[in-house]
């Protein structure tokens, strides 16, 4: 299973499905990622929520605080990406390809390096929130 972003309306109006990645990481990053302290140092507060368990809903009005803390962790990508993940050890879902340079591992979700990877999910939860902007509605990570 794995983390995905949605459109939420707590008023229980109907809200557009997003389109495209929505994807937000493997269901272990709950923990191994979102939640880490190497995530907590930036300053994220709202996402390491994730580490709970269950969803995280995000209110229209609290969208810009919830933005600022995507690009944090979206800005420490690498050094994120360097305390968390054992390169050594890709994951179970890995596909790793052998090019004429080298080895390229690719995660779950296409990234050729875990940093890659964050920056990905990061761009997809900072688009979900501009649309939610516009919309006038939250997002829900589960």
């Amino acid at each position: 299973m794995s983390l995905r972003i949605f459109m939420w309306d707590p008023n229980g109006h109907g809200v557009p499905d997003l389109a495209g990645d929505c994807s937000f990481g493997l269901e272990r990053y709950r923990s191994e990622l979102w939640g880490s302290s190497a995530v907590r140092r930036v300053g994220a507060e709202v996402i390491p929520r994730l580490a709970v368990g269950g969803e995280l809903f995000v209110g229209h009005a609290d969208l810009q605080a919830l933005e600022e803390e995507a690009r944090r962790i979206g800005d420490a990508s690498e050094s994120i990406a360097a305390d968390v993940f054992d390169e050594s050890d890709p994951g179970r879902r890995a596909v790793i390809v052998r090019g004429r340079d080298g080895v390229n591992v690719y995660d779950a979700w296409g990234g050729k390096n875990p940093s890659e990877s964050i920056v990905r999910y990061v761009e997809n939860l900072i688009r979900a929130i501009d649309l939610a902007r516009q919309v006038g509605c939250g997002i829900c990570i589960w």
